[in-house]
């Protein structure tokens, strides 16, 4: 008995070291990933000091390192930034595996609304024509559904054409001087998404303006949106992860502040100022054709126009 209690407490002590050490090694692991986690979530906000080949960078331009790569995590990347990223210039692999993707993009971006403004134009319908601006169906609940759809895809084509994370990008390019192959991808995609707008604007119009059944409304603004927003849909999580990859070596090639700040403040705002106004063109022009839908008269038929004559009966 005597012998025996010093054993099983020097056991249980044993153990319970293990068992201590093992917690231990565990809480730290556990603390470590956690410190990890942590620093990869909270980067932004503790401020981590970040060097760039020119130097330490401001804390201005640390935050909008920042709110740019925030803006990537919540969805807000397309397939033209993924494109300049990559640096169009040097067609290296990732300018490859993405180069594929943007001319499908081109394809049901530009031609196929282009295409399809043509076959509806085609069918009777002329800009100099009066028929043009009138709806062929009557009727007031048919006119309201009209332009309600057509204010949301106005909303919705104004939402694809403002890429906040392509413009920032763009424009702290050119402040920056980085190389037109990192660049003029980005205002490709600015001019091209605007262009789309506009023309999808004018074929939905078109496109209402000739429909009969309230359904083929929402289905073809439904259509019409999916064109508008196609170029966000082609961005998968590989390429996310390579445009963020990428732009952290752009920002250290280029994130330094520049002393000439002020002289490129011009050109961004000149930048600024071309793309909104282009912006508010589309808005304006979408909200005038969302009008003339609800309040242009429809034009005559034949068989209203033959109603009362040759066997027609009179209304009363």
């Amino acid at each position: 008995m005597d012998l025996y209690t010093p054993l099983k407490l020097q056991d249980e002590e044993t153990f319970a070291g293990r068992e201590n050490s093992s917690a231990g090694r565990e809480n730290s692991s556990v603390a470590g990933r956690e410190d990890s986690s942590l620093s990869s979530k909270q980067r932004r906000q503790a401020g981590v000091s970040k060097t760039t080949k020119g130097g330490p960078c401001s804390a201005k331009m640390k935050k909008w390192h920042d709110d740019w790569v925030g803006l990537v995590e919540e969805g807000e990347l397309d397939i033209y930034t993924c494109l300049g990223l990559s640096d169009l210039s040097t067609f290296s692999p990732d300018t490859q595996r993405v180069i594929s993707k943007v001319i499908g993009v081109t394809v049901l971006q530009v031609i196929v609304p282009v295409i399809l403004l043509k076959v509806q134009l085609q069918q009777g319908f002329s800009i100099t024509d009066a028929r043009f601006y009138q709806p062929k169906r009557s009727g007031i609940d048919f006119r309201i559904m009209g332009c309600c759809l057509y204010m949301y895809s106005l909303y919705s084509m104004y939402n694809n054409a403002l890429d906040e994370c392509r413009s920032k990008l763009l424009q702290w390019s050119i402040d920056q001087e980085v190389p037109a192959g990192y660049w003029v991808p980005m205002m490709v995609g600015e001019i091209t998404n605007v262009f789309v707008s506009l023309i999808l604007v004018l074929t939905l119009f078109v496109i209402f303006v000739s429909t009969d059944a309230p359904t083929d409304l929402i289905l073809n603004a439904v259509a019409v949106n999916f064109l508008g927003a196609v170029d966000g849909e082609f961005v998968d999580t590989e390429m996310r992860a390579d445009a963020l990859k990428n732009f952290d070596k752009l920002f250290y090639e280029y994130g330094s502040d520049k002393e000439n700040a002020q002289e490129e403040d011009f050109f961004h705002k000149a930048i600024s100022m071309a793309l909104n106004g282009l912006l508010r063109f589309i808005v304006v022009s979408g909200l005038t054709l969302s009008v003339v839908f609800l309040l242009s008269p429809s034009p005559p038929h034949v068989q209203t126009a033959k109603m009362g004559n040759g066997g027609y009966p009179k209304l009363i």
